[in-house]
């Protein structure tokens, strides 16, 4: 499972380290087109591992707040994904909302009752 993951990067990750006396480590690699993004773009899901894809949106951006949809949820990853879900959330609510707790909770315990057959 993903959470509002930038598979496809954060501008801001690039401006920082364009423009930052200081450079957070992080964004390095959550520059868009940073190599670890890339290694990541190409590196396939593996098909003995259900994979969920969730993301949120917040209505007044096009994405979370932080996160863009684009970079949430580029197409590889949808057609590797068993389902996807979207929550009317901004970037970090999304780990608290009560809804997504109870799908986090049933999809790992699916997960585990299926791994134990």
């Amino acid at each position: 499972m993903t959470v509002n993951t930038p598979m496809g990067g954060i501008l801001s990750a690039a401006a920082g380290v364009k423009h930052s006396p200081f450079v957070v480590p992080a964004w390095n690699d959550l520059a868009p087109g940073s190599p670890f993004l890339e290694e990541i773009r190409v590196w396939s899901w593996p098909k003995e591992i259900p994979y969920h894809l969730v993301f949120s949106y917040n209505g007044e951006a096009v994405g979370d707040g932080i996160v863009s949809l684009e970079s949430q949820i580029p197409l590889k990853l949808q057609a590797e994904s068993v389902r996807m879900y979207g929550f009317h959330d901004g970037h970090a609510e999304t780990l608290s909302d009560s809804d997504f707790l109870k799908l986090f909770n049933r999809l790992m315990a699916e997960t585990l009752k299926d791994a134990a057959l």
